[in-house]
């Protein structure tokens, strides 16, 4: 066993003794012994019962013979440590030196960062084989953190010793939580550096998450007060009461719902570079989980496919929200139909409180097919058609002033589609609310595609979202819909 483990194994036993000591002593403990003596020859003088001194100092004294011993091998267990402690540090020195002297191409065969003498991190991991060509991993050190996760991967789905202590090395993994096999039958729950990047992918491939209002669940439900309700000011007189108003409350209730992806693997990828392994395994799972969130965040049914989750484009179309939603002119049934007078009648209805934050919401066919035909991006009047100038640029994210984000499960019918929820316009975070229990979890399985030679790999995590505002029959609310014309 290795001395990390072995440090492991001991600082568990240290723990059993510990405890063996304390229970020990919370069944009377060891007293003094001339003051057991005294307090026993006392007791018996009193009673008149010298027999019964002799069996009361022969249980202490076995506690005291037990407790002795404890001590004793508790000093035992923490020399041992001790020891282990320092060798798993030399272990750790020599191979620093080792990596040191490892050249840059090793990299994709190599658990073990290669360096020489002079090269920044920087410059390790970005002469890696794969690095450049990454997916999901951008930004400063986009390379060392993809390494990083693709470690990360490999020692505790794949059960890499060389990895697992690479990454104790390395602050990845807690050298006391490394793995000897396999994972195969539970699961791992993805640490807090992998979750952070797996989180920035759902935010940065979805657009329902980093727009929602984001909460922590600590418990499977979770109930946040809202305010429905302010204080009224009042005209009154001199010598006049002052009548009475209190602000209102309800409360939204999230329960978590366990949302998995599963995903086979081919054994030529985890042979491959370390780098390709955690781009690939980090961004697919994100982006799974982005089309997810987004679908069921804008146009889930309330169905078991759906979680239970009823969209905000479902729910401002369910008639009981009709303040906040815009139906178009007669006859504009489709996304090919929709009138300059269509989106200015939208965003007239958005309350002012919810215009500071407030951003359009629509698939890239819509938009496309309605806002770039009528030549209202670059800057276009409200007059509406095309001209070369505008054909050539790149399109402006902006209508009326408020940017346009891109919601690939929103609808994208072209034809004639009467009476769907075309577009959305408000501030989401005052309207829905989105929630995750736990962190993401991975788990593995090398038999379920064997004869494939493919490992399946599943991860899971647990959200809900709710909706709780979109006004109702006579006040609109934070966001607001636009829906093509029922006839």
């Amino acid at each position: 066993m290795e001395a990390s483990g072995k440090v492991k194994q001991l600082l568990d036993e240290l723990a059993a003794v510990l405890a063996e000591m304390g229970a020990l002593q919370e069944e009377g403990g060891v007293e003094d012994t001339e003051a057991g003596e005294e307090s026993t020859e006392a007791k018996g003088m009193a009673e008149g019962d010298e027999e019964a001194e002799a069996p009361e100092e022969e249980v202490e004294a076995e506690k005291e013979k037990k407790i002795r011993c404890l001590c004793e091998r508790a000093e035992k267990i923490r020399d041992k440590i001790k020891f282990y402690e320092n060798v798993a540090a030399k272990e750790l020195e020599l191979r620093t030196v080792l990596d040191k002297a490892t050249p840059a191409s090793v990299a994709a065969v190599s658990p073990t960062t290669p360096a020489k003498e002079g090269r920044s991190v920087t410059q390790i991991y970005h002469n890696l084989p794969g690095a450049g060509r990454l997916r999901g991993f951008k930004g400063p050190n986009a390379e060392e953190r993809a390494y990083r996760a693709g470690m990360f991967y490999k020692a505790q789905l794949f059960g890499d010793k060389d990895a697992a202590r690479w990454c104790a090395d390395h602050g990845v993994i807690d050298s006391r939580a490394m793995g000897e096999g396999v994972n195969s039958l539970g699961g791992v729950f993805v640490n807090e550096e992998i979750l952070n990047e797996v989180i920035v992918l759902v935010e940065q491939y979805g657009v329902f998450a980093q727009n929602a209002r984001n909460v922590n669940m600590q418990s499977d439900t979770l109930i946040v007060p809202r305010r429905v309700g302010g204080l009224t000011a009042y005209f009154v007189g001199e010598n006049t009461a002052i009548p009475d108003s209190d602000a209102s409350w309800d409360r939204v209730q999230l329960v978590a719902k366990k949302v998995a992806v599963s995903n086979r693997i081919s054994s030529e990828l985890l042979s491959d570079s370390v780098l390709n392994i955690g781009d690939y395994l980090t961004t697919e799972t994100a982006r799974a989980l982005s089309i997810l969130t987004d679908r069921v965040g804008f146009v889930g049914d309330g169905s078991g496919n759906d979680g239970g989750i009823v969209g905000v484009a479902t729910k401002i179309a369910d008639g009981n929200h009709g303040a906040g939603l815009v139906t178009a002119a007669t006859g504009n049934t489709a996304a090919t139909t929709l009138t300059i007078d269509d989106f200015v009648n939208t965003a007239a209805r958005l309350p002012v409180y919810a215009r500071a934050r407030a951003a359009w919401y629509c698939s890239p066919a819509v938009f496309a097919a309605s806002v770039q035909r009528l030549g209202l991006t670059n800057n276009g009047k409200l007059t509406g058609g095309n001209t070369a100038s505008n054909l050539a640029d790149a399109p402006e994210m902006r209508l009326l002033g408020y940017p346009v984000n891109f919601v690939h499960t929103m609808p994208s019918n072209l034809g004639v589609d009467p009476g769907k929820v075309q577009f959305l316009l408000g501030d989401l975070s005052l309207s829905t609310m989105y929630a995750t229990r736990r962190g993401l979890q991975i788990k593995t399985s090398v038999d379920r595609y064997a004869e494939l030679d493919q490992t399946l790999i599943v991860a899971s995590m647990r959200m809900d979202a709710v909706t709780h505002d979109c006004g109702d029959a006579t006040k609109a609310g934070p966001i607001v819909g636009l829906r093509t014309a029922l006839s």
